[in-house]
């Protein structure tokens, strides 16, 4: 007989509400909040770096390629306490947090199966960014695609290449398509029926020409590394290449079959060292509260979320009234701005060791001239609590364009972009940086890579919006920032 009611509850609760005990593993590169027992937290969190390290494995033998950052993790043991927060369709999701610089992966664990495809996809995508500054939407996506595959062998070696089974059952079915429909990809999102068909048409076609046109599309890699429009850096790469002759070659291959390489590497190393700790249940409740604020789908309309994450806050401070993580968080969701400036003031003195609540004050004190010196000390203050983290580094940054100190916005927005080169966020910043110091060639490239960074969901209305507003910010100092953003241009005939 079970005994304890721990093992029938099936919410992420903690243990005082008949959940597991939780912990949270710090490696190099992630941070991990689970309700996995010690032993399997480690595990877990092992499995996370060895993942990581052969998502480096694009790049050579991946040792010379090992960017700084830490992902946040939220890992849960049974699949019904996932559906609370998500979708039950999904295995997990990836938010963004800290204005879109900080990672979030929410994932239910896997114990047979590893790390699942979605987490090896999007550090596909987060790690690429460090290397490949600009990227069309359908290499970035064929890429992830073509890496979420990969797998390690017992021996320690790692092979790449292998076929993305559903991706490959769907082009067989349905045909790839054409190259010119996966460039309009970049400014259309595709009706939601169709949009696995995008997906599946971009991995064939990153695997079809890394194996009949290796040469060619090495070259073309290597143009986005140095951030060349993606469109034009096609069009020199593959000088004297028709898409025609491309596509008959491709559909040929895939009536046919055509024979294609494994690449076969040894795993580069990767960290084991793991520090564990056990956490709080009113640790808990406030994952819990950023899980709500952080949904994906379900049953819960944007409201109930709210009123479901103040609930879990509420449950923390009243198990811990001094959490100062919890009272941070609570104070975010005051809809009322007076009253949140003022909490957000009470909890910087209370708690001055807190970036958080330094950060909370930046933001509370709104746009106002007045406000400007409090604003930036707030700004500045969080940062020297962090000195790494590139969300403050930009919003310092933002703070120090405002107020005409053009030379240290600079600064912090190169540093915070070099440590968080997939944010729009960060990239926008750097902009409007780069524009109010005269370099103007630099702008425009940081412009064009904050427009290639916005999330799939945003129309295209929304797109051409924020393309424009970060265009307005530019022309202030450069005259020649483009009014509108270039649509998809057609393929030429020959190249």
């Amino acid at each position: 007989m079970l005994s304890g009611c721990a093992t029938l509850n099936p919410r992420a609760e903690c243990a005082a509400h008949g959940g597991d005990t939780w912990h949270e593993a710090r490696s190099e590169h992630f941070r991990v909040w689970t309700d996995l027992d010690a032993d399997e937290a480690r595990g877990a969190t092992v499995a996370l770096e060895r993942t990581r390290a052969m998502m480096r494995l694009w790049w050579g033998d991946g040792t010379d390629f090992d960017p700084p950052g830490t992902v946040d993790v939220v890992l849960l043991r049974r699949q019904g306490a996932l559906s609370e927060f998500a979708d039950n369709r999904v295995g997990g999701y990836v938010s963004w947090q800290d204005t879109n610089v900080r990672m979030l992966v929410v994932m239910a664990h896997e114990k047979r199966r590893g790390i699942p495809k979605l987490v090896r996809h999007e550090l596909a995508h987060y790690l690429s960014r460090f290397v490949l500054l600009r990227q069309p939407r359908w290499f970035a996506e064929g890429l992830a695609m073509y890496l979420e595959v990969a797998e390690e062998r017992r021996d320690g070696m790692v092979e790449l290449g292998q076929d993305n089974k559903t991706a490959l059952d769907t082009v067989l079915r349905m045909g790839a398509l054409p190259l010119a429909s996966l460039w309009a990809w970049d400014t259309s999102e595709p009706p939601v029926r169709d949009r696995f068909h995008y997906y599946a048409s971009s991995w064939a076609w990153v695997h079809f020409l890394l194996n009949s046109q290796a040469e060619r599309f090495a070259d073309y890699q290597q143009r986005l590394a140095r951030a060349e429009p993606p469109r034009l850096a096609w069009d020199a790469a593959f000088e004297g290449m028709s898409d025609e002759a491309l596509e008959q070659e491709f559909a040929k291959a895939l009536r046919h079959g055509t024979e294609y390489t494994i690449v076969t590497r040894k795993l580069p190393p990767a960290s084991t060292d793991v520090t564990l700790g056990a956490m709080s249940a009113a640790d808990v409740h406030v994952t819990r509260a950023r899980l709500h604020r952080s949904a994906f789908g379900g049953t819960l309309t944007p409201a109930q979320r709210q009123v479901q994450a103040q609930a879990d806050v509420a449950e923390a401070l009243r198990l811990e009234p001094g959490h100062v993580h919890a009272a941070v968080l609570g104070a975010v969701m005051e809809e009322d701005g007076a009253k949140r400036l003022a909490r957000a003031r009470a909890l910087t003195a209370a708690h001055p060791a807190s970036a958080e609540a330094w950060d909370l004050l930046g933001d509370s004190l709104g746009e106002e001239t007045s406000a400007r010196v409090e604003r930036e000390q707030a700004r500045r203050n969080a940062l020297r609590l962090t000195p790494e983290e590139p969300a403050r580094l930009a919003a310092l940054a933002r703070e120090y364009t405002a107020n005409g100190r053009h030379a240290n916005a600079l600064a912090h927005a190169v540093k915070a972009a070099k440590l968080a080169p997939w944010s729009q966020d960060v990239q926008a910043t750097l902009a409007v940086a780069a524009a109010a110091q005269g370099r103007c060639a630099e702008a425009q490239v940081a412009q064009a890579r904050a427009v290639d960074l916005q999330h799939e969901s945003v129309s295209s209305e929304q797109r051409a919006a924020f393309h424009e507003w970060l265009a307005s910010r530019i022309r202030v100092h450069c005259a020649a920032a483009p009014e509108a953003p270039p649509s998809a241009p057609e393929a030429p005939a020959t190249r």
